[in-house]
């Protein structure tokens, strides 16, 4: 083997993915600043490294800790990840030659690893070429619902609790949708052409071709079309036509759905995120899908705004995100069951803030991407039975009954309706 550094690719993968598992934290923003620095190749291919990777975490170390002679969790956090990549690109990825993922994984424990740890690398990686795929295939037939945790790779206790409020069939299917490789969908801007994809079920939504690449597309570039999962399109096609202003987009970062508020009503945008790195961001989606907005720093519970300001405001309030496990994996792994609670008293802060903020017949939308009790049902009817002066308002969509559990609020498990999960509310401010 010669001296020549670990590939860039791999190594930046390896570095993400060790800030995670020091401490759990969003992937997002790490993965898009490094892919930014390569090719649409090593870019595809630093993405699925990273993805995968956390998507697999519990059933990769299942199929490694048989080869090692210390618990997993005793192993030094570089080792662990070092192991991790090596055998996702060996027992998932068919693009990769074994032995190219094998020196690569004992190049990168020698450049980033502890002393010794090559080695260790080194006979784990290769007892993975001769035998991972069939490691990872045997979880495949393990049909107890008990060892879920490991073959669908989800922490055990939102297994049992999906298990326990959807029953097993529905469970199963959505752990499987989480697992499952997102399409692209895009949102297409009102009067101009369609993308050229397969019209879904949400007005304005396409699925694009699997080849399809954004960032090689003039017309994304140009805003035309936006990537979007269909249920998030819905959510934005939810509230009344507004023509006189303002509307509030009171979480607005990225800003997907400030756009599509941009594009359907005539009244005044403002979007605001309480962070200037979050607002850069939002800036930089509204530059491209020419959204005329307005753009404020601000933190919505001490908001920059007079009360009764807004003829509508959206709360697209921070979550779990257990409902798009699918687009986001590392979620899984950065929440507890302990903590959705705390969400859901955040959530609540935000969206009493946000009502202070609508005029009397005015809308408020409130939206997460989580299915989660506590994050969804409990927030809303906590806000209503506090006697806030609002009442839920009857879509003039068409939708299934199922996706809507009650007048006005909307509901999708993961996988449901081939969208990820999302949950909303609209409300209508009452009286003067």
């Amino acid at each position: 083997m010669s001296d020549r550094p670990p590939d860039p690719v791999r190594r930046a993968a390896f570095k993400i993915l060790l800030r995670a598992e020091e401490r759990p934290r969003s992937l997002d923003t790490p993965l898009r600043m490094a892919a930014a620095t390569f090719d649409d190749r090593n870019r595809r291919f630093l993405w699925s490294l990273v993805q995968e990777s956390s998507r697999w975490k519990s059933r990769l170390d299942s199929v490694i800790a048989p080869l090692v002679s210390r618990p997993m969790e005793r192993l030094d956090a570089e080792v662990r990840v070092i192991l991790r990549l090596v055998a996702v690109q060996l027992c998932l990825l068919d693009s990769v030659p074994a032995h190219a993922a094998v020196d690569e994984a004992v190049r990168l424990a020698r450049a980033e690893g502890t002393p010794g740890s090559d080695r260790l690398v080194n006979a784990v990686s290769r007892r993975l070429a001769a035998d991972g795929r069939a490691r990872w295939g045997e979880l495949d037939g393990r049909e107890d619902p008990k060892t879920w945790p490991v073959r669908f790779s989800h922490p055990a206790w939102l297994v049992e609790r999906w298990r326990a409020r959807w029953g097993d069939p529905v469970a199963r299917a959505a752990l499987e949708w989480d697992n499952s490789r997102p399409p692209i969908w895009v949102r297409g801007r009102p009067g101009e052409e369609a993308p050229p994809g397969a019209p879904g079920w949400v007005p304005g939504t396409f699925r694009m071709a699997e080849e399809y690449r954004p960032a090689a597309d003039p017309v994304f570039a140009e805003g035309g079309w936006t990537v979007q999962d269909p249920s998030e399109t819905l959510v934005g096609l939810l509230p009344p036509m507004t023509r006189s202003g303002p509307i509030l987009d009171l979480c607005a970062a990225p800003g997907t759905k400030t756009s599509h508020l941009a594009e359907r009503h005539e009244g005044k945008i403002i979007a605001m995120d309480r962070t200037r790195r979050r607002v850069r961001r939002l800036i930089e989606t509204l530059r491209r899908t020419r959204g005329d907005c307005a753009v404020v720093v601000g933190d919505l519970l001490r908001p920059p705004f007079r009360p009764a300001l807004a003829a509508g405001a959206l709360v697209d309030a921070p979550c779990s995100n257990l409902g798009v496990l699918r687009r986001r994996p590392d979620a899984r792994w950065n929440v507890s069951e302990g903590d959705l609670s705390a969400h859901g008293r955040r959530q609540g802060e935000l969206l009493r803030a946000a009502a202070a903020l609508v005029r009397p017949g005015g809308w408020l939308l409130y939206s997460v991407c989580s299915t989660e009790p506590e994050e969804t049902v409990e927030v809303c009817e906590a806000f209503l039975a506090s006697g806030a002066r609002f009442r839920p308002i009857p879509f003039a969509l068409p939708l299934r009954g199922d996706i809507v559990p009650r007048p006005g609020s909307l509901l999708i498990r993961p996988g449901q309706e081939e969208c990820d999960g999302v949950y909303a509310l609209l409300l209508e401010r009452i009286g003067g």
